[in-house]
């Protein structure tokens, strides 16, 4: 990928060629917002330096790997194909409008949203500069995956390991004592989980619960806790607790329904018409408890055709404990693996 980002980022016929990033006029107006010359040079220095900080990737099952290159090393290979491309050796041969270039260029690249279009418009070719800049966005969202599915990985042989002197007492403990966002683990146990048992309920409700967890995995629960869990018999008792849990996992799901974790279900469709019947169900449970009806989750019961969540298969819900050790191909995506 990165040999990709440095050809890209030379910018043969239809990019910058081997003139100026920045139009003169809009350096000259920008100059007094940028750092002093040493400073910025010492920023390109630094960002080409990533270049050659690629991470290992540590653990039994994945020898001789390195992670995904990362914003800072995405950066500093679009920086090395410019300098490439100007015919520079490094950041001491520069010239200062060089410099600030690079300057308006690593704001650019990495500037909140709201702030790229207008600093596109400083540069000779804004849809080229834009279009690094998506590359960059994508190098980071494709390592925070990355460094998600490290972490549940590492917990998940943490806990396999735990289990040879201390047993879990189910599974709400062991999931409790995990230690990371394993958004999969979650969504296999919303998905599969006995909402008889009380300790593999709890465990959904946490998962489901989490501000993390993907909506495709909220959607699940609330569905199921409508037409599988105990909330009409708890609502006939005059049990209002499984109705304040959904109400507060909708809640938390409303305040931020655009979620980092994108998992799919099978088919695409599989909640897309359950709305009305999951409205209904909360409405009933409303009304036997005398409480006010729960908002509608809008836009939870719809398509999710991203991919399904991997599997799991190590866990036994029934008793929380793994029955094997965790493999590594069930965590890591190793399409965004590089030799190292």
């Amino acid at each position: 990928m990165l040999r990709h980002l440095l050809n890209e980022a030379r910018l043969t016929p239809g990019g910058f060629g081997t003139g100026p990033l920045v139009r003169a006029r809009a350096r000259r107006s920008a100059a007094r917002h940028l750092p002093p010359e040493a400073a910025r040079r010492t920023m390109v220095r630094d960002r080409l330096a990533a270049l050659s900080l690629q991470d290992p990737v540590s653990g039994d099952g994945l020898p001789g790997l390195r992670a995904p290159p990362g914003t800072d090393q995405t950066v500093g290979a679009i920086f090395s194909g410019i300098l490439q491309r100007w015919g520079r050796s490094g950041p001491a041969t520069l010239t200062a409008e060089e410099s600030a270039d690079l300057a308006l260029l690593e704001r650019l690249l990495t500037a909140p949203t709201a702030e790229a279009g207008g600093l596109a418009t400083l540069f000779a070719q804004p849809d080229a500069v834009l279009g690094l800049r998506e590359k960059v966005t994508q190098a980071t969202l494709r390592r925070a995956v990355f460094d998600a599915e490290i972490a549940a990985f590492d917990a998940a042989r943490r806990a396999f390991e735990r289990q040879a002197s201390a047993l879990p007492a189910d599974l709400d403990a062991a999931l409790a004592a995990h230690g990371a966002a394993d958004v999969h683990l979650w969504h296999r146990i919303v998905a599969e989980h006995d909402p008889a048992d009380p300790a593999q309920a709890r465990a959904a409700a946490r998962s489901a619960g989490d501000p993390r967890a993907a909506p495709a995995t909220v959607a699940l629960y609330v569905l199921r806790a409508v037409r599988e869990g105990p909330l009409a018999t708890a609502s006939l008792a005059g049990e209002d607790a499984p109705l304040r849990r959904i109400s507060v996992i909708v809640d938390r799901w409303a305040q931020a329904p655009e979620r980092d974790a994108r998992i799919g279900l099978s088919p695409p469709d599989a909640v897309a018409t359950n709305g009305p019947e999951v409205a209904a169900g909360l409405d009933r449970a409303a009304d036997l408890l005398g409480r006010p009806r729960l908002p509608v989750p809008q836009g939870l019961f719809t398509h999710y055709p991203e991919a399904p969540a991997r599997p799991r298969p190590e866990w036994d819900l029934a008793t929380g404990r793994m029955r094997l050790a965790p493999d590594p191909a069930d965590y890591i995506d190793a399409a965004s693996l590089t030799l190292a």
